[in-house]
């Protein structure tokens, strides 16, 4: 099973925790991290993997945009992250395009973040805390063990994709609302 982290490796995200579950992880042949993206984080993610000999972490500079359609629907898991203090201040980017694969989610980030809520509103995956890699590596095996409801919150990942962040769902909204504030008179 592939767990991804894509995107900006840097002090807002909590990479740390995804290091320390792949550690916690190590012995367990069917699971591997996939990480791509750069930032202040990516060579100590490279000198992590070294020091400890991970097998089970592959790491990748950030690869060309016409790739994304191809990288993103690889992941089982997908994990969206929030270095302490920071969920309120941002929702990575990448959630979108997490959802639109039908990958499941972990998000690490605190409760009442809206990464937070719409995964648990949703039924799209868990929610752990940030800096707590023991809950983020049970939670992938939490994930994992249950064929039936990582199932479940794959299928229901895509399908909130294609109901709140289509692109036609969008210009409807934006239609509406302007119809509702009579902007078109």
């Amino acid at each position: 099973k592939v767990i991804l982290y894509s995107g900006n490796m840097g002090k807002s995200h909590d990479i740390k925790s995804i290091l320390g579950s792949a550690l916690i992880l190590k012995d367990y042949d069917d699971i591997i991290f996939l990480m791509i993206g750069h930032g202040e984080e990516f060579n100590n993610c490279i000198k992590f993997k070294k020091k400890n000999a991970l097998s089970n972490i592959k790491i990748f500079p950030f690869q060309p945009e016409e790739l994304i359609p191809y990288t993103f629907p690889m992941a089982d898991i997908a994990l969206v992250t929030q270095d302490d203090g920071m969920e309120e201040l941002m929702v990575p980017s990448k959630f979108a395009f997490y959802l639109a694969s039908g990958a499941a989610l972990i998000g690490i980030t605190k409760p009442g973040s809206e990464i937070h809520d719409i995964i648990n509103d949703n039924e799209l995956g868990l929610v752990v805390n940030p800096n707590d890699p023991n809950s983020l590596a049970s939670s992938i095996l939490k994930i994992l063990n249950n064929s039936d409801k990582f199932d479940l919150m794959r299928y229901k990942a895509r399908k909130y994709s294609l109901k709140y962040l289509s692109m036609r769902n969008g210009i409807n909204l934006f239609n509406n609302n302007l119809n509702k504030n009579n902007f078109n008179k």
